[in-house]
Formats: structure tokens, C-alpha cells, sequence
């Protein structure tokens, strides 16, 4: 009886313990494609604020931040769109 009990309290503990990583993965990537979708929006207004301050001045290091910003903009959007064809 105590075997019985036993099998099946390890069996139930290997059902659970297989399912979990899959289960926490998906919430992860969920969680991440939200946190990634977010920082798109900062970096759209932030690429606003420096084409209108490229506008006041021509100062290198604005236009050298905004190609940055473009180029950190389009890999996050690629981000997203991969992660979201794994689901």
C-alpha cells in the first residue's frame, strides 16, 4: 500500500515537474515580447525628440544617437515578430 502510495506521489511529481518548464517558458516569452513591445514605444518618442533636435542644431553625436536608435528600433521590432511566430 505504502509503495502504491509512494509510485504514485513520484509519478504525479514527474508529470508536473514535465509540463512546468514548457508552462513557464511560454509565460517568459509572453512576458518578454510585452517588455520588448513597450520599449518600441520609448524608442519611437525617443527618435521623435532627436529628429526634432537634429532640427535645432547638426550637432554629430545627435545624428550618430538617432542612427542608433533606428538600427535598436528595427532589430526590436524583428525581436518581436520572431518570438511571436514561435509561439
Amino acid at each position: 500500500m505504502k509503495k502504491r502510495i509512494v509510485l504514485a506521489a513520484v509519478m504525479s511529481c514527474l508529470m508536473f515537474a514535465s509540463t512546468t518548464p514548457q508552462v513557464l517558458a511560454d509565460e517568459h516569452s509572453k512576458e518578454g515580447i510585452t517588455h520588448v513591445k513597450t520599449a518600441i514605444k520609448y524608442l519611437q518618442e525617443g527618435i521623435k525628440h532627436l529628429e526634432a533636435s537634429l532640427e535645432a542644431t547638426t550637432d554629430s553625436h545627435a545624428e550618430r544617437a538617432l542612427k542608433h536608435a533606428k538600427k535598436a528600433l528595427k532589430e526590436a521590432k524583428w525581436s518581436v515578430a520572431s518570438a511571436e511566430k514561435v509561439k
